[in-house]
């Protein structure tokens, strides 16, 4: 593995590990922050709760995808010995076939990436899902916030309108 190779992976595990301590802890106070049920309506609590635990998996899933990253620096090397063999022996005949060791070797290396890319998957769908969330609980309270706007105005409204009239009644028999 080249020094570039080595020095990416450990810069994006060291990363993703910073990102994962940072955004856990943040959701660990808010979750203790809810510990008041005072704090938040019933709707807004189950919310905020759900949308924690969301992102704690996020985080979880942040720290196994660094430990694959940093896991591969140990499988790399015997990779590579598989892959030099295989060289040397298709410089000799080019129709050589891999040994069951190589063949071994090289199952572990796909099944190994195959899981990583599915943590990898698994954490996009999931902050996806957490956008999402966001979104609808967004709308829902834009939604309820033009509602109570509205009920506002429509009261006011029906306020001036009798003053008005009142006020009408009262000049009308002055006059």
């Amino acid at each position: 593995m080249s020094p570039n190779e080595l020095g990416s992976i450990l810069v994006l595990a060291v990363l993703l590990l910073g990102l994962a301590v940072y955004f856990g802890r943040q959701q660990l106070r808010v979750l203790r922050g809810l510990g008041s049920p005072d704090a938040l309506g019933a709707d807004d609590r189950r919310y905020v709760l759900k949308q924690a635990y969301r992102r704690l998996f996020c985080t979880a899933l942040l720290v196994v995808f660094a430990g694959l990253l940093i896991g591969w620096l140990f499988l790399e090397p015997g990779q590579r010995q598989v892959r030099e063999e295989v060289r040397a022996a298709q410089a000799v005949d080019p129709n050589v076939r891999l040994t069951e060791e190589q063949k071994d070797s090289v199952r572990i290396v796909v099944a190994y990436w195959i899981g990583a890319l599915l943590v990898l998957l698994v954490l996009l769908i999931c902050a996806a899902m957490d956008f999402w969330s966001t979104a609808r609980y967004g709308l829902s309270q834009h939604r309820k916030l033009l509602a109570a706007q509205r009920e506002m105005l429509q009261q006011h409204t029906a306020q001036r309108r009798q003053e008005r009239n009142g006020q009408g009644d009262v000049k009308g028999h002055q006059v």
